[in-house]
């Protein structure tokens, strides 16, 4: 399991519509029912720079969901929010000697080596599986997923519970 600082971290990647942000919100609430704090980075991969109220975007919804923490990054610039919507100097000054999470959930950077979930929406979408590394598990629409037995954990898209005890799991250093 990848860790920075002893904070697990994991990757959703997948293709733009494929549910990343959905299943991340899935992960991150069912992870806060058992008390667990998540911080969350989101990948700004549609191009620019990610203007706008982080409210009404991806990172937003991790926040609704219950993540303590979430971002976003693109070009350059990182848009970084918390529960409150405000930052003071003690949690800047907590922020830069590192955070206090159980884990980071990253959605996006498909190219980054971090243990990652690969969303597999469409037919179309299953070479993804082929061309990423250091895969965790794979949760799809489709059956057929892989030909010969997989390393990783593979679920339906309708399997929520189990794929959000296994995310447990791995925070834990079980899966």
């Amino acid at each position: 399991m990848a860790m920075v600082a002893d904070t697990p971290v994991l990757q959703i990647t997948g293709y733009q519509n494929s549910g990343k942000t959905t299943v991340a919100e899935e992960l991150i609430a069912y992870a806060a029912c058992h008390n667990l704090k998540i911080g969350s980075i989101k990948h700004h991969g549609h191009g620019g720079v990610p203007y706008g109220s982080i409210d009404s975007k991806d990172s937003g919804r991790h926040l609704k969901a219950g993540a303590a923490i979430a971002s976003a990054e693109g070009e350059g610039l990182l848009q970084l929010i918390n529960q409150d919507n405000r930052w003071d100097l003690e949690q800047l000054v907590h922020l830069y000697s590192g955070l206090s999470l159980d884990g980071i959930l990253v959605e996006g950077y498909k190219k980054e080596n971090f243990p990652k979930i690969v969303m597999i929406r469409q037919e179309s979408d299953r070479k993804l599986v082929n061309e990423l590394t250091n895969i965790a598990a794979v949760i799809s629409d489709h059956s057929g997923i892989p030909a010969k037995e997989p390393s990783y954990q593979l679920f339906r898209s309708t399997e929520k519970e189990r794929y959000c005890q296994w995310f447990i799991d791995f925070l834990r250093g079980r899966a």
